[in-house]
């Protein structure tokens, strides 16, 4: 077989497998922030039909369980919201009945004056601050570990996969060109 004809042929595969890639491609960030941010509103709306009919004291900083188990229930939040990734866990930061709001530990508030955009393993996240709370001690702490995931560096699958999400011809092309390049360095000092 000639080589010309050998080229050929693995340009045809490459294209076909390509496009079978492009239209497989998807970017899960935004569906894994838009999931936690409907969660959030939920809490949200859930808090606020609680505090319209009882009159109850809140604390200014608690986790979802036991905000669920002592105040909403079954009667204000019908089913608990099923986090979308594992660091998303929800906390109350409470003020007052018209200033609270409901925290995740990986995407912040809902809505903030501060805006942290980070990596996380292979996707991209923007999470929320909001500074109104930052006088509650725990969601100072809180928000601080927010900011900590800035420095979080991904691993190189992490990478190729956030890289493919978003342009999957250009990874791929990268992915074969790195492997022909590791391929001719081995055969160059390891090979006969």
């Amino acid at each position: 077989m000639s080589s010309r004809r050998i080229l050929r042929n693995c340009f045809f595969v490459f294209l076909f497998l390509n496009s079978c890639f492009i239209f497989g491609a998807t970017d899960g960030s935004n569906e894994l922030q838009k999931a936690c941010r409907e969660n959030l509103r939920k809490l949200r709306a859930a808090m606020e039909n609680f505090l319209k009919n009882e009159k109850q004291e809140i604390p200014t900083w608690a986790k979802f369980e036991s905000v669920y188990k002592m105040l909403l229930t079954t009667k204000y939040l019908p089913e608990v919201p099923i986090s979308p990734t594992v660091d998303c866990r929800y906390f109350l930061v409470y003020k007052s009945p018209k200033v609270f709001d409901w925290y995740c530990d990986l995407h912040g508030v809902e809505t903030g004056d501060e805006k942290i955009t980070f990596r996380y393993h292979e996707f991209q996240f923007t999470g929320q601050v909001n500074s109104k709370y930052l006088d509650v001690e725990k969601y100072k702490r809180h928000a601080e570990n927010l900011r900590r995931w800035i420095r979080y560096s991904p691993t190189l699958v992490e990478n190729i996969k956030y890289q493919y999400a978003r342009n999957p011809t250009t990874t791929i092309l990268m992915v074969i060109f790195g492997s022909l390049i590791v391929y001719f360095i081995y055969k160059n000092v390891f090979g006969p």
